[in-house]
């Protein structure tokens, strides 16, 4: 039975990840066609742009769509439908309100970080449509994991989104600005959203009717538990970009960004695993079993980055120097230094989501939010002086120390060295596909 729930969350990773390495090779291609036209300074306003909604999405959301999971997991239909539609609509609320507040601030935001007003405020006014429809969508895909609804999950998440990307590179390709792009993202989440609401309806867990305001009382107290958490998190993974941004120019934004995109090509794979690992940690019915489940990708997880990072690296770099223009050559410092630090990012994130489902947010709020002011403290020193590749240092280190906290919180300290020994049985797996590509590319060799 084990092996069986083992062999089907082995499946579920491959199909997501698959989806995500093939959207994610699309995506950047065109993001390195974007940077090639627009060039470094109208680049780094449409980063500075996308992040409006992003920052949203994890601001916004509360934790309640969590912790709609949470306290509606095994129960009847009729709880989880109310539980669901409580939680999304609550959130569509407040994403709301929030999108007015930014529309009466949009010119301090614009004087703050991009430095000046823009001619057309069409580029603010779609940012604006786009972070109520951006937190709604994000909730919506949760719920689609819950119910492990992966192939539909991948269309909303993976191609739709990277169809629209492509007709926006289309688009900045013909006109030269930056609307385009910020279009194609707004349509890739609303069609998100319209789908995972047609197929949470006809599964019966939601109507815009079964609202409950005691249930929203009670989402808005559990998911604030894991929303402090979350956005520390967040924060601590994606502050960088914003203080790169208010201390230097947008056109260094944008080549710390492209650095970050590049690095973050190794994290699809956490990125994968914990978009499934959520909700079996929710489920498992003790906490050994669930410790036993993160123990094993904690290991698994930073072996095969570490496998990657060379390759990655390597492809990164030829990509860099020889499809882009020379300006863009100074994003590979930092993208070196992030490359290197999404391994401790990776081990956060799964223990993360581990503390998450088992309903212990207080720990990871505490390592990763002592660890957050360190790292607020070190870019407001370094970026001004040794920018980009300083916040590019700052983030290693700071990842590194929440990583190793959140580990040491998970095993005794004594045991902290047997996740970093990969023993005969972990690196049996890897063993048997490197003979089973061989085999296929030289029958011959792997017979020998």
């Amino acid at each position: 039975m084990v092996r069986a729930a083992t062999a089907r969350f082995d499946s579920l990773v491959l199909r997501i990840l698959s989806y995500d390495i093939t959207s994610q090779g699309i995506s950047f291609v065109t993001g390195v066609l974007i940077a090639r036209v627009l060039g470094p300074a109208a680049l780094g306003t449409l980063v500075l742009l996308q992040i409006v909604p992003q920052y949203a999405e994890k601001f916004l959301r509360l934790g309640i769509d969590q912790a709609s999971i949470y306290l509606g997991n095994g129960s009847k239909r009729e709880t989880c439908l109310l539980y669901i539609s409580s939680g999304i609509v609550l959130m569509s609320l407040v994403s709301i309100g929030a999108a007015g507040l930014f529309w009466m601030l949009r010119e301090p935001f614009q004087h703050a970080l991009l430095k000046t007003i823009l001619a057309s405020q069409w580029p603010i006014i779609v940012v604006t449509a786009t972070i109520p429809v951006a937190v709604v969508y994000r909730a919506v895909m949760w719920n689609l994991l819950q119910f492990e609804e992966i192939g539909l999950f991948t269309s909303l998440n993976n191609v739709v989104p990277t169809v629209l990307k492509v007709c926006g590179l289309v688009g900045v390709w013909v006109t030269g600005d930056i609307l385009s792009a910020l279009v194609g993202y707004l349509l890739s989440v609303a069609i998100g959203v319209w789908g995972g609401i047609w197929f949470l309806r006809r599964q019966g867990v939601f109507s815009f009717t079964a609202v409950d305001f005691k249930i929203m009382k009670e989402l808005a107290t559990t998911g604030f538990r894991q929303y402090a958490a979350t956005v520390a998190q967040f924060l601590h993974y994606r502050i960088d970009i914003m203080l790169v941004g208010y201390f230097l120019l947008p056109a260094m934004a944008g080549l710390y960004s492209l650095a970050s995109n590049f690095a973050m090509i190794l994290f699809r794979i956490p990125a994968a695993v914990t978009a499934i690992q959520f909700p079996r940690s929710v489920k498992a019915i003790s906490e050994e079993e669930a410790r036993k489940f993160t123990t094993t990708l904690y290991k698994h997880t930073w072996i095969v980055l570490a496998a990657l990072l060379a390759p990655t690296w390597g492809g990164v770099w030829m990509i860099t120097r020889f499809g882009l223009e020379v300006e863009f050559h100074a994003l590979l410092v930092p993208f070196s230094i992030l490359l290197v630090a999404t391994i401790p990012m990776a081990i956060s994130q799964i223990l993360t989501t581990h503390y998450f489902g088992r309903g212990k947010a207080s720990i990871p709020l505490l390592c990763i939010g002592l660890t957050l002011m360190i790292n607020l403290v070190c870019n407001m020193l370094v970026i001004p002086s040794h920018g980009i590749t300083g916040a590019g240092l700052v983030s290693l280190l700071t990842y590194s120390i929440a990583a190793g906290l959140l580990t040491i919180c998970f095993v005794d300290t004594g045991a902290v060295l047997e996740l970093w020994k990969p023993t005969r049985s972990d690196l049996k797996p890897y063993m048997h596909l490197l003979r089973r590509t061989i085999s296929k590319i030289n029958p011959g060799l792997a017979g020998a």
